[in-house]
């Protein structure tokens, strides 16, 4: 079974998105990050597809509204994942 690999993203984070990838069959990879984060972000996104060649999106939240943003965003990912399976 493949797995839809949803992560926020952050300095501290990098080593359990790893573990992640390492330990299951990822096919895609959703990070989820400030926008302070963002070129880190991209910056880590970049070094995983040059050895793996893994797709990953990137998709911002906002500080202030962290668990809403989040929530909307796994949702709106999980809905578009089951329309196209």
């Amino acid at each position: 079974m493949k797995t839809l690999q949803i992560a926020t993203f952050g300095t501290e984070e990098q080593e359990s998105i790893a573990f992640g990838i390492k330990n299951f069959l990822i096919y895609k990879l959703i990070l989820i990050c400030f926008h302070e984060d963002k070129n880190k972000a991209e910056e880590f996104s970049r070094r995983i597809k040059s050895i793996l060649g893994l797709p990953i999106t990137i998709t911002l939240v906002t500080k202030e509204n962290v668990i809403i943003d989040t929530m909307d965003r796994i949702s709106k990912v999980t809905a578009n994942t089951s329309r196209s399976q």
